[in-house]
């Protein structure tokens, strides 16, 4: 289905996020905990709502595809293997819209928005990490172009960053950073065309309809794909984040642009980790550590890591 399926066809069998996560909640037998923000998106909690320490959880699926059941199971993973060094994390996940239906910056705004819930209620911006795979992890992106360049984007409310320390850290899982697949024909999405869990031609797909360019002016296009960001784009966000963790796979299609994206757009940010997973896919942890959450099969290096790189930021 992720090679060839049409937007119709994804959509329709899978269910709101908001619903996914209640019927979740059922089967695991414990009490839904859902906060409706301002903008009529969601943060739905894993476990109870809790302000001291967070992670906040940006999905994936193209801007197109829902949460998944599969999402929730690594996102609950990740905390109870946080939990057992650092008793006490809660976790959020953001319900955002999904696209074709709203596109930039609707998701922005729905992300800062939760942002600013959270330190509304209490939250030091020191407590927080972000979790983002995929097109959660261009979201989280998105997040830190606004901080740096409000001014392109003078409609929407003001970064709650902007009056923040920075954040503790952000982990960026096989980040969407060429969302158009721009040079499909070449490099890794041409090595990895057959060994990926999507073609280079679902990728363009999806990208045409998840985060789509044609209808922004050009000083946004880099909102949307971070490997079109000119020189500097970046400097100064570790004014809005102490620390990025960065993963993508040996085997995944745009791996190229994804280590373009540390070694170009993120030349000058100190401390910014890049992590290649030997014969890994597209968003491989997260298939790795639901597999292992579900039996079938172990806790691996790069869990591992993942699950020490979160503890040492709530330290």
């Amino acid at each position: 289905m992720m090679r060839w399926s049409s937007i119709r066809q994804l959509q329709w069998f899978q269910t709101p996020s908001i619903e996914t996560y209640k019927m979740w909640c059922h089967n695991q037998r414990v009490e839904p905990a859902v906060d409706a923000l301002r903008d009529g998106s969601h943060l739905m909690w894993i476990g109870r709502r809790r302000y001291d320490r967070v992670v906040l959880y940006f999905h994936g699926g193209g801007f197109l595809v829902p949460l998944t059941v599969q999402a929730i199971i690594f996102i609950r993973a990740m905390q109870i293997q946080l939990n057992e060094t650092t008793p006490g994390v809660g976790v959020a996940i953001l319900a955002y819209s999904p696209a074709p239906f709203e596109t930039f910056p609707t998701q922005l705004e729905q992300a800062n928005s939760a942002l600013a819930h959270l330190f509304a209620n209490g939250l030091s911006s020191q407590n927080l990490q972000i979790i983002g795979d995929s097109a959660g992890g261009n979201l989280a992106l998105q997040v830190f172009s606004h901080a740096l360049h409000p001014e392109i984007l003078p409609t929407i409310a003001p970064s709650p960053l902007a009056s923040t320390a920075p954040l503790e850290g952000v982990f960026l899982l096989s980040p969407w950073v060429n969302p158009q697949a721009m040079g499909s024909d070449a490099g890794s999405f041409h090595e990895n065309r057959k060994k990926d869990i999507m073609t280079p031609a679902t990728y363009r797909y999806w990208g045409e309809h998840g985060a789509p360019l044609h209808s922004l002016p050009a000083s946004q296009h880099a909102f949307v794909a971070p490997n079109l960001a000119p020189k500097g784009w970046y400097d100064g966000m570790e004014g809005f984040v102490s620390r990025v963790l960065i993963t993508a796979g040996e085997y995944e299609c745009p791996r190229d642009d994804i280590v373009a994206f540390r070694e170009d757009g993120l030349r000058e940010y100190q401390d910014a980790t890049m992590v290649l997973i030997r014969e890994g896919v597209h968003d491989d942890p997260v298939a790795e550590i639901v597999a292992a959450a579900m039996g079938a099969g172990e806790r691996g290096a790069t869990e591992k890591s993942i699950v020490d790189w979160l503890h040492r930021g709530f330290k």
